[in-house]
């Protein structure tokens, strides 16, 4: 697991929600620094959104550049975790005060650690908005390898 439970409020003021600081250290692996052998890497984000709004509330994706998520290894640039990796409107929908949405979200980021299976990963929601106040988001976020014999 790279974080556990981390929470952040999301609200009406765009804000870059960071989940996994930039030097968060990736899971050690028995075979961490055997990048050849590694075949595949997975980014799992599960989590759940919880309205504390007295209403109607979820994301607020007008804006392409609204709610996207995003990886960086070892303090670099953040890059999309997809080519389109925004969220969608009415993405967390909670209908009420109260109301929770879970998720669940599989990435393949093998390419991107290809050269540092054991590097620092770094994750936000760039851009986090949603339509009203108080959408308190809170995520965990594993690193699944997958190697080959």
């Amino acid at each position: 697991v790279l974080v556990n439970n981390q929470a952040v409020t999301i609200s009406t003021v765009k804000a870059d929600a960071e989940f996994s600081a930039d030097d968060t250290n990736a899971p050690a692996n028995p075979i961490s620094t055997e990048n050849s052998q590694m075949n595949r890497v997975l980014l799992v984000i599960s989590g759940q959104a919880h309205n504390t709004f007295a209403g109607l509330n979820y994301l607020d994706c007008a804006l392409a550049t609204d709610n996207q998520w995003q990886v960086n290894l070892d303090g670099g640039t953040y890059e999309d975790l997809t080519p389109n990796g925004q969220m969608v409107d009415q993405d967390w929908y909670c209908i009420l005060q109260g109301a929770n949405a879970s998720f669940l979200f599989m990435f393949d980021i093998t390419d991107l650690m290809a050269t540092n299976v054991d590097g620092k990963i770094g994750v936000k929601l760039t851009n986090a908005v949603s339509k009203q106040d108080s959408l308190i988001t809170t995520v965990s976020i594993a690193v699944q390898y997958l190697w080959r014999k």
